[in-house]
């Protein structure tokens, strides 16, 4: 009975060391864990800007010279020759874009709005070499945008574009080839 006994704990002894060696090894760590958002910056602007330089802008509000009266009673019948109204010598003429874009930028930004091509050159008819139109901006070069803006912030600009010689150019002439460039830095 005695090797009976032995055998039954020799086997038990044999199953228990097998469930030991069997199980499953066990390692754990915890760590930390960090998120940084970089700066995101998105742009919303035209893909060409098309002026009108109108009678407005080379008349400026005088469209209109009817002071002379005609009476023949008292003979007053000759009608004025007619003087431009200052301004008529126009070499450049001003025009705004309000808004010129709109910028989101998680971080802040600072926008700079200039030329990258000054001289616009005449096309079509008429067109010679020497008649080109310079183009500077006038106001609204630079523009800071505070960070954690939750919106889109718009800028403006204003545009200065200066005629060759000493008056505005002919009716239906038109110049081209010039180029704006807006920039956004983010820090």
């Amino acid at each position: 009975m005695n090797k009976k006994i032995l055998g039954i704990i020799a086997a038990s002894a044999a199953v228990m060391g097998s469930a030991i060696v069997a199980s499953p090894a066990h390692a754990q760590a915890t760590m930390d864990v960090e998120l940084e958002v970089q700066p995101a910056v998105y742009l919303v602007t035209y893909s060409k800007l098309k002026f009108l330089v109108n009678s407005n802008d080379i008349l400026g509000s005088k469209f209109l010279d009817n002071t002379a009266i005609y009476d023949e009673k008292i003979n007053s019948t000759t009608l004025p020759q007619g003087v431009l109204p200052p301004g008529t010598g126009v070499t450049a003429v001003s025009k705004s874009v309000t808004p010129l874009y709109r910028v989101y930028a998680n971080s802040g930004a600072t926008v700079t709005v200039s030329t990258d091509v000054a001289t616009l050159k005449r096309t079509g008819v008429g067109a010679n070499a020497s008649d080109t139109v310079s183009m500077e901006v006038e106001a609204g070069a630079t523009k800071k945008i505070d960070a954690n803006q939750s919106t889109f912030v718009p800028g403006d600009a204003t545009l200065k574009f200066t005629f060759p010689g000493t008056t505005a150019p002919p009716a239906g002439a038109t110049y081209s080839g010039g180029k704006l460039k807006i920039s956004v830095v983010s820090p």
